[in-house]
């Protein structure tokens, strides 16, 4: 028999709260997007009430300890960021425009047209260009695209390959985080029945926070690679359009700065930069000044805590998202940190090679296995099983004394995972036509 206590942290739990109602994210990214082809001005920020009504909704009226809940809370708190960069701060029509480039080399800024057809299209490719990819706000840290006139028949059948070392990435890693999580769970006890990542051994947290990183690395790419079959396959987008959502780790790992600026996605690049852009404005810093350049660090890592903060909140992280703020409010101390470090080495004649980077690697290494379990250590245990499968009135504790078969699923999805797990943990389990039963 599985532990009552192993159970216990595998099931959700119930919020005191309703979860979110289906289909609010697409009701708030619909007003976001629609309120750019009102008229400037009272009339296109007449949406915001309607959007930050729906938004504080989720976030103080909703709860639900999932994964979807999670991202709801996050995704959300993205789509506003983008409406107050798009429509409040800026003036869309003025400030940004797209960057095309013809056969014969020369540059047309592609404004705001005229036509409530074109304007339409051009504020659909404006709002789902988190990255600005070929807009006159794209980043050049960005990984390169594919070369102009890139044939659209390879490009496709490179992404579908990488879509499907994506999808078997993730299923390794599902597999590799379920064994280590019911392994340590079934080791290590806790206090009061509560579940402490930090009582697991170091090595094993460690283990754990890569494999969770990679498979949030796999699940990005497997969504973008996804998108990017399905708007090239029906032309909407170019092959150009759809340049790596990661940079290289390999080559440009070498650095805390590197990892967050040039190798993660930058798909919150663009409001954490403005509101750093904004707080230096506003008091004045000189620009490429020490107070200039590390504070719009701190705000862009504390913009980005806010975002996850919101999932936490609406996905209910055990510790209330505490921890996850720690690993994002880190980060600069270590930017600001090896910054002085190189900055010495500079002063004492050290020039960049092969060696200063792999100890750059190494420091990249130790540092993000000490804190990406800040990250993980409180996200809901009840993330690796589909919690979709029971429903919350039978969800219950009782059910580690006598688990049924809906459960059994709920554990592992299929019978050959299931005696696989049951052989790695010592139970004992046997199948009865299509029960299993311990």
């Amino acid at each position: 028999m599985i532990p009552r206590e192993i159970v216990a942290q595998l099931i959700a739990e119930r919020g005191d709260l309703n979860p979110a109602p289906r289909g609010i994210q697409e009701v708030i990214t619909a007003c976001c997007f629609l309120s750019i082809l009102l008229p400037a001005g009272v009339v296109r920020l007449s949406a915001g009430p309607i959007i930050f009504g729906l938004y504080f909704y989720i976030l103080f009226w909703t709860e639900q300890q999932s994964r979807q809940s999670y991202l709801l809370g996050v995704s959300c708190t993205i789509l506003v960021y983008r409406w107050l960069d798009l429509v409040v701060i800026h003036k869309p029509e003025r400030d940004f425009w797209k960057v095309e480039e013809q056969d014969d080399g020369t540059v047309v800024q592609g404004r705001a047209p005229e036509g409530w057809w074109p304007r339409l299209k051009w504020a659909f490719f404006l709002w789902n260009n988190q990255r600005g990819v070929g807009w006159n706000i794209e980043p050049d840290c960005l990984p390169a695209a594919v070369p102009r006139g890139y044939s659209r028949s390879q490009f496709l059948k490179d992404t579908f390959r990488r879509f499907g070392y994506a999808l078997l990435s993730q299923a390794l890693t599902n597999a590799v985080l379920r064994i280590g999580y019911f392994y340590f769970l079934s080791q290590y006890p806790w206090d009061d029945q509560s579940y402490h990542f930090f009582r697991f051994p170091l090595t094993g947290q460690i283990m754990l926070s890569w494999v969770t990183a990679f498979k949030l690395y796999t699940n990005i790419n497997m969504l973008y690679f996804a998108l990017a079959l399905v708007t090239v396959l029906l032309n909407i987008y170019e092959p150009r359009d759809w340049p790596p959502i990661f940079g290289s780790f390999l080559f440009d790992g070498w650095s805390v700065r590197n990892m967050w600026g040039r190798c993660w996605h930058q798909m919150m690049r663009r409001p954490c930069s403005e509101a750093g852009r904004i707080v230096k404005n506003i008091f004045g810093f000189r620009k490429g000044g020490f107070m200039s350049r590390y504070s719009q660090i701190w705000v862009g890592f504390a913009v980005s805590a806010l975002a996850h903060q919101a999932g936490a909140k609406v996905g209910m992280y055990q510790d209330g998202g505490y921890w996850q703020a720690v690993y994002f409010m880190t980060q600069p101390l270590a930017i600001m940190f090896e910054d002085g470090i190189m900055a010495l080495g500079r002063r004492a004649g050290v020039k960049s090679s092969g060696w200063t980077k792999f100890i750059g690697r190494a420091w990249v290494f130790l540092w993000f296995s000490w804190t990406l379990r800040f990250m993980v250590a409180y996200q809901p245990t009840s993330w690796l099983i589909d919690e979709s499968v029971i429903p919350w009135n039978s969800a219950t504790i009782a059910a580690a004394d006598k688990i049924d078969p809906d459960l059994a699923v709920l554990l592992t999805a299929e019978h050959w995972k299931l005696r696989w797990l049951c052989n790695a943990l010592g139970i004992e389990c046997g199948y009865y036509s299509d029960k299993v039963y311990w």
